[in-house]
């Protein structure tokens, strides 16, 4: 049998194997305890980190929301509402600086130039086509391309004649004040042509293929026409109000006679130099 101081080695060793495994479980354990705190320390971290950014990013927009998805819905939705914010006001800023504004003053060519007949109890109306060749008959020529203003033109089977314009104002003058508007007719090369002005007025809608079926009505009188016969050949000027002309609306207007003697100008057919001209000053 082993004797005593054996067996008490024995078991001295034994306790020292037991100590050591207690040992190495005791080191494990914490090892993993720390891997843990390792884990978690660096977990809250990120989190922390991902918080702190979400929260930078998205202050512009709503501090509830956090995460990587709050981060990358929040910075599109901010860049494009500001490059859409730019670009409305570089927008804006081009069509208010009056690039495309005209000099002043501003001369525009009628849309429509041309006169109609009235019926009377010998001949029935008859709209422009008609009413310029009854004004050849009166003393013009068909390369004048004339207009009549009379109360009975003789040729027409005396019947009224009546001069209307149409004239498309710029929208662009909407930015600046009107000071002075002025119509132009170049009255033909002919006794014959040379009465007197008749009265303008503003009048309703129309077009070329309206008169054709008949005249507009009177709305407001813009000027009195003088009574003194102008020199043939020579130009009648016309003052309107400048509260008649409205920035991107037509003017409607028309020379309504007030004698029996002929007035007979040229029409837009004979050229920018002859023809029925509006002349807007502006400042």
């Amino acid at each position: 049998m082993p004797s005593a101081r054996s067996l008490a080695l024995v078991g001295l060793l034994a306790a020292g194997c037991f100590s050591d495994s207690l040992g190495e479980t005791s080191y494990a354990a914490s090892s993993a305890g720390s891997t843990s705190d390792a884990t978690t320390t660096s977990t809250s971290s990120d989190s922390a980190g991902t918080s702190s950014n979400a929260t930078t990013s998205t202050t512009s927009t709503s501090t509830s929301t956090t995460g990587d998805s709050g981060e990358v819905t929040s910075e599109p939705t901010t860049g494009t509402a500001t490059s859409t914010t730019t670009t409305t006001a570089t927008d804006s800023d081009t069509s208010t600086t009056g690039d495309t504004l005209p000099p002043s003053p501003l001369v525009l060519a009628p849309d429509f130039a041309g006169c109609v007949l009235l019926s009377n109890a010998m001949a029935p109306y008859a709209g422009p086509s008609v009413c310029a060749q009854f004004a050849e008959d009166a003393g013009a020529t068909a390369d004048d391309a004339p207009i009549a203003v009379d109360l009975e033109l003789g040729p027409a089977m005396s019947r009224e004649a009546r001069a209307f314009l149409r004239f498309a104002v710029p929208p662009e003058l909407a930015g600046v004040t009107i000071t002075k508007v002025t119509l132009a007719f170049t009255v033909l090369q002919s006794d014959a042509a040379a009465g007197p002005e008749g009265d303008l007025y503003s009048v309703g809608e129309f077009t070329a293929d309206s008169l054709e079926m008949g005249p507009p009505g009177k709305l407001d009188l813009l000027e009195i026409g003088s009574v003194d016969e102008p020199v043939p050949g020579g130009v009648i000027l016309r003052e309107l109000p400048p509260g008649a002309v409205v920035p991107g609306q037509p003017l409607l207007l028309g020379v309504f006679a007030t004698t029996v003697d002929s007035l007979i100008v040229h029409g837009p057919a004979s050229g920018p130099a002859l023809a029925p001209r509006l002349t807007i000053a502006f400042e």
